[in-house]
């Protein structure tokens, strides 16, 4: 383990090496195949397989900056030939009533020392880019949701965290020299603050232990496979209406997840519904494996994971218009898209694929191999290199703090 200046005075910035901060939350474990899944404790999980990719760029001198909690002081580490620096995790509490200004004066510090070509920020539901508008590098925000949509339709969780980081994030949008989306749907939302020029869509790869898995549904046992978070915004409470207008069926729908509607499930679900709790990978996996299907009744998804996963693994996907999963989810095709909001009709998009095995199988191999070559994490990477090498491109010579005034 290494302090910050040790790994700094062994690892000088040299020509021909593109230096990035990323700032993410990303596992200890993320490199090399060790990461596992959202029950590993992680719910970026397109993060590993990034780290990954990169890893294999020899011109990339990659540094992943994350705040963690039980630490005490900074450290540092080095794998895949990447550092990875880890902060302490102070009040998010008292860090948000002072404006952000801790995480910010921290951040802003560390990339002085570290002179990075081009600053990375992952995610407004963290704190990283709060040190976008004094960036002293060209920097890029990667949206992973999109609070001020959640608040819009009413979806964001009721913690006045969550209210804060809300009122940031157009700001930090437009403190960003490009901003990345993983779909046309999250691009028109954040549109309303930043140039369609300063915009890009770069969806966010799929884990590749994911591609090796292989759809093994059993034709006795139908089962429909729920995962995401037990809240409103994905729906949730929808499904399990929909679920209760048909009784007496004799299949199964799993629902893999934790959040504020479980209590909900416990109490309110059909005899037919299964609550799995959140999974790590490899259980993940065998619950895909079995499935017959994919449901996502969400109400606002830049790109919903799970989709993504069950598509590369080869399943069709029950979900709805509201979101980055109508990229490539074709009604009728690979999928059936339905209005939540309708019980009724989502009931009778679930019953109609999960009375017919032979419609499962035929809907899973629509646009299969196109599906999972759209979403290898290696695609990711590439588009996230040409972005970096641009603006490291264009801010050649450009020197001095606060590129964007506050």
């Amino acid at each position: 383990m290494l302090s910050i200046e040790q790994a700094l005075d062994c690892n000088p910035k040299t020509a021909g090496r593109l230096r990035v901060a990323i700032l993410a939350d990303i596992p200890r474990d993320a490199t090399a195949g060790r990461a596992n899944g959202r029950g590993g404790g992680h719910n970026f999980t397109w993060l590993p397989q990034l780290a990954d990719a990169f890893a294999r760029q020899s011109d990339l001198d990659a540094w992943w900056i994350s705040y963690e909690p039980d630490l005490e002081r900074a450290e540092v580490f080095r794998d895949a030939g990447q550092h990875f620096v880890k902060l302490p995790l102070s009040s998010i509490s008292l860090g948000l009533a002072l404006g952000l200004a801790p995480y910010r004066v921290e951040l802003a510090r560390l990339l002085r020392r570290l002179a990075p070509d081009v600053v990375h920020a992952w995610g407004t539901e963290r704190v990283y880019p709060a040190v976008l508008p004094a960036s002293p590098a060209p920097s890029v925000l990667s949206m992973q949701g999109i609070l001020t949509e959640y608040a819009r339709i009413g979806c964001l969780p009721r913690s006045w965290k969550w209210h804060v980081l809300a009122w940031h994030e157009p700001k930090w949008l437009r403190a960003a020299d490009i901003v990345t989306c993983e779909s046309i749907w999250g691009l028109d939302r954040i549109r309303a603050y930043v140039a369609p020029e300063r915009t890009r869509r770069v969806d966010y790869g799929v884990h590749p232990s994911f591609y090796d898995v292989e759809w093994q549904p059993d034709p006795a046992k139908p089962v429909a496979l729920f995962c995401g978070s037990l809240d409103r915004r994905k729906g949730v409470d929808l499904l399990l209406a929909a679920l209760r207008r048909l009784p007496g069926r004799n299949w199964e729908c799993r629902i893999a997840g934790e959040g504020p509607l479980r209590p909900l499930i416990e109490r309110d679900a059909p005899a037919n519904v299964r609550l799995l709790g959140t999974l790590a990978w490899d259980r993940l996996k065998a619950e895909y494996a079995r499935a017959w299907c994919v449901v996502l009744p969400t109400l606002a998804d830049t790109s919903p994971n799970v989709v993504k996963e069950g598509r590369v693994i080869g399943l069709p996907v029950v979900t709805t218009p509201y979101g980055g999963q109508r990229d490539y989810i074709h009604d009728g095709e690979n999928g059936l898209i339905v209005d939540p909001h309708d019980s009724a009709a989502l009931a009778r998009a679930l019953d109609g694929l999960m009375s017919s095995y032979a419609k499962a199988r035929r809907m899973g191999a629509a646009h299969h191999q196109r599906d999972r070559n759209a979403l290898r994490p290696e695609r990711t990477a590439r588009e996230f290199l040409d972005i970096y090498r641009h603006l490291a491109e264009e801010n050649a010579g450009v020197t001095g703090y606060a590129r964007h005034p506050c």
